[in-house]
């Protein structure tokens, strides 16, 4: 498929879980750090505040620890490098993520370090639970004209799904489980699930 520059699909790339093994990461971190073992079978909610024994405030604590001690150091999750150069023959990758505006220095550090040159913008849309201000992923989408969504969040895939945005869920997660996905959205089990359903060369 040729695509001239100004013309080329826009696929959004969630970041954490999709890109960046937030859940993995942070298992270790618990592990070393506060000698709490949990898999990543406990998190059947994507909040580690409902996930941990000591409450919501401990937990938050935990993951500001967290945060301070990840870095460049942790790889992006097997696959990512390889897809997304291939995918960037033809698409503008761009990264639409939930992290709050706060993280963006440590976010764009991480990028730059692992993905230099592949993604053409990053939008940090914040959320409910941590910025003053947010933006749904459906919305800035359906702004930007994007052509597809890989997020491992079902609530912001059913969402873009529903305004006529083709959609992939990555990742057979405990927290993004659904009985019957709608039409219109594909769930991939890893980077190779992605080039398939794109066909790998942007068709």
């Amino acid at each position: 498929m040729t695509q001239s520059p100004e013309n080329r699909p826009i696929i959004a790339v969630d970041i954490d879980d999709v890109i960046y093994p937030l859940v993995p990461s942070l298992i270790e971190y618990l592990d070393t750090q506060h000698k709490v073992r949990l898999s990543e079978h406990d998190f059947i909610e994507y909040d580690l505040r409902k996930v941990w024994a000591g409450g919501p405030v401990e937990a938050a604590r935990i993951f500001e620890g967290y945060k301070e001690n990840s870095g460049v150091h942790i790889a992006p999750i097997r696959g990512t490098k390889e897809a997304l150069h291939a995918l960037s023959k033809y698409y503008d990758v761009i990264i639409m993520t939930s992290r709050d505006i706060s993280n963006q220095d440590r976010t764009s550090s991480w990028i730059t370090h692992h993905f230099p040159e592949i993604f053409k913008d990053v939008h940090l849309l914040g959320n409910k639970q941590d910025s003053q201000t947010y933006r749904e992923k459906a919305e800035v989408c359906k702004e930007l004209g994007v052509y597809c969504l890989i997020d491992d969040n079902l609530r912001h895939i059913l969402e873009t799904n529903a305004v006529g945005i083709k959609t992939i869920l990555f990742g057979d997660y405990p927290w993004n489980q659904i009985d019957k996905l709608p039409e219109g959205v594909t769930r991939v089990k890893d980077w190779q699930g992605v080039l398939k359903e794109l066909d790998g060369t942007g068709k």
